[in-house]
């Protein structure tokens, strides 16, 4: 008899293609997502969230992260950075001087509590920023991403 998968096991699933497609050139991961979409866009949305999250940033280098901070204001990474995890809070700050380091501490202390949809998106905001600056091959986001 064939079990119906349960919502774990298709999050693993969806987990495993995401991983598989964050490794795959732009243009073999682009092909294989549109013929997804074709049968099933919401599954296509599921599975490029869990290609590159926030989160996997922190495995950036230095000089990556420090590139891809250029690129973002420093206000938007203070939004970003209050949900973010102790993980990617220290990637940041080992990447900039202790002078930005307590300058961006106490923006992020201002904030106070924030709405996680407006988080989320600044987040998101971050994480395009880097997948475009990464194919202009100006970093890489996938080099020491490992989990």
């Amino acid at each position: 008899m064939k079990q119906k998968p349960n919502d774990q096991t298709k999050q693993s699933g969806i987990e495993a293609v995401a991983e598989m497609l964050g490794l795959m050139e732009k243009e073999d991961r682009e092909r294989i997502l549109k013929n997804i979409s074709e049968q099933d866009p919401g599954l296509v949305k599921k599975i490029k969230d869990q290609i590159f999250c926030f989160d996997h940033l922190s495995k950036l280098s230095t000089k990556d992260m420090q590139i891809l901070m250029k690129e973002i204001p420093f206000s938007k990474w203070a939004l970003a950075l209050r949900g973010a995890s102790d993980q990617m809070k220290q990637a940041v700050f080992a990447s900039i001087s202790s002078r930005k380091k307590e300058m961006l501490q106490e923006e992020i202390d201002i904030l106070g509590k924030q709405l996680q949809s407006v988080v989320h998106a600044v987040q998101l905001e971050i994480v395009e920023k880097a997948i475009e600056l990464n194919e202009a091959k100006k970093i890489n986001i996938f080099e020491k991403v490992t989990e």
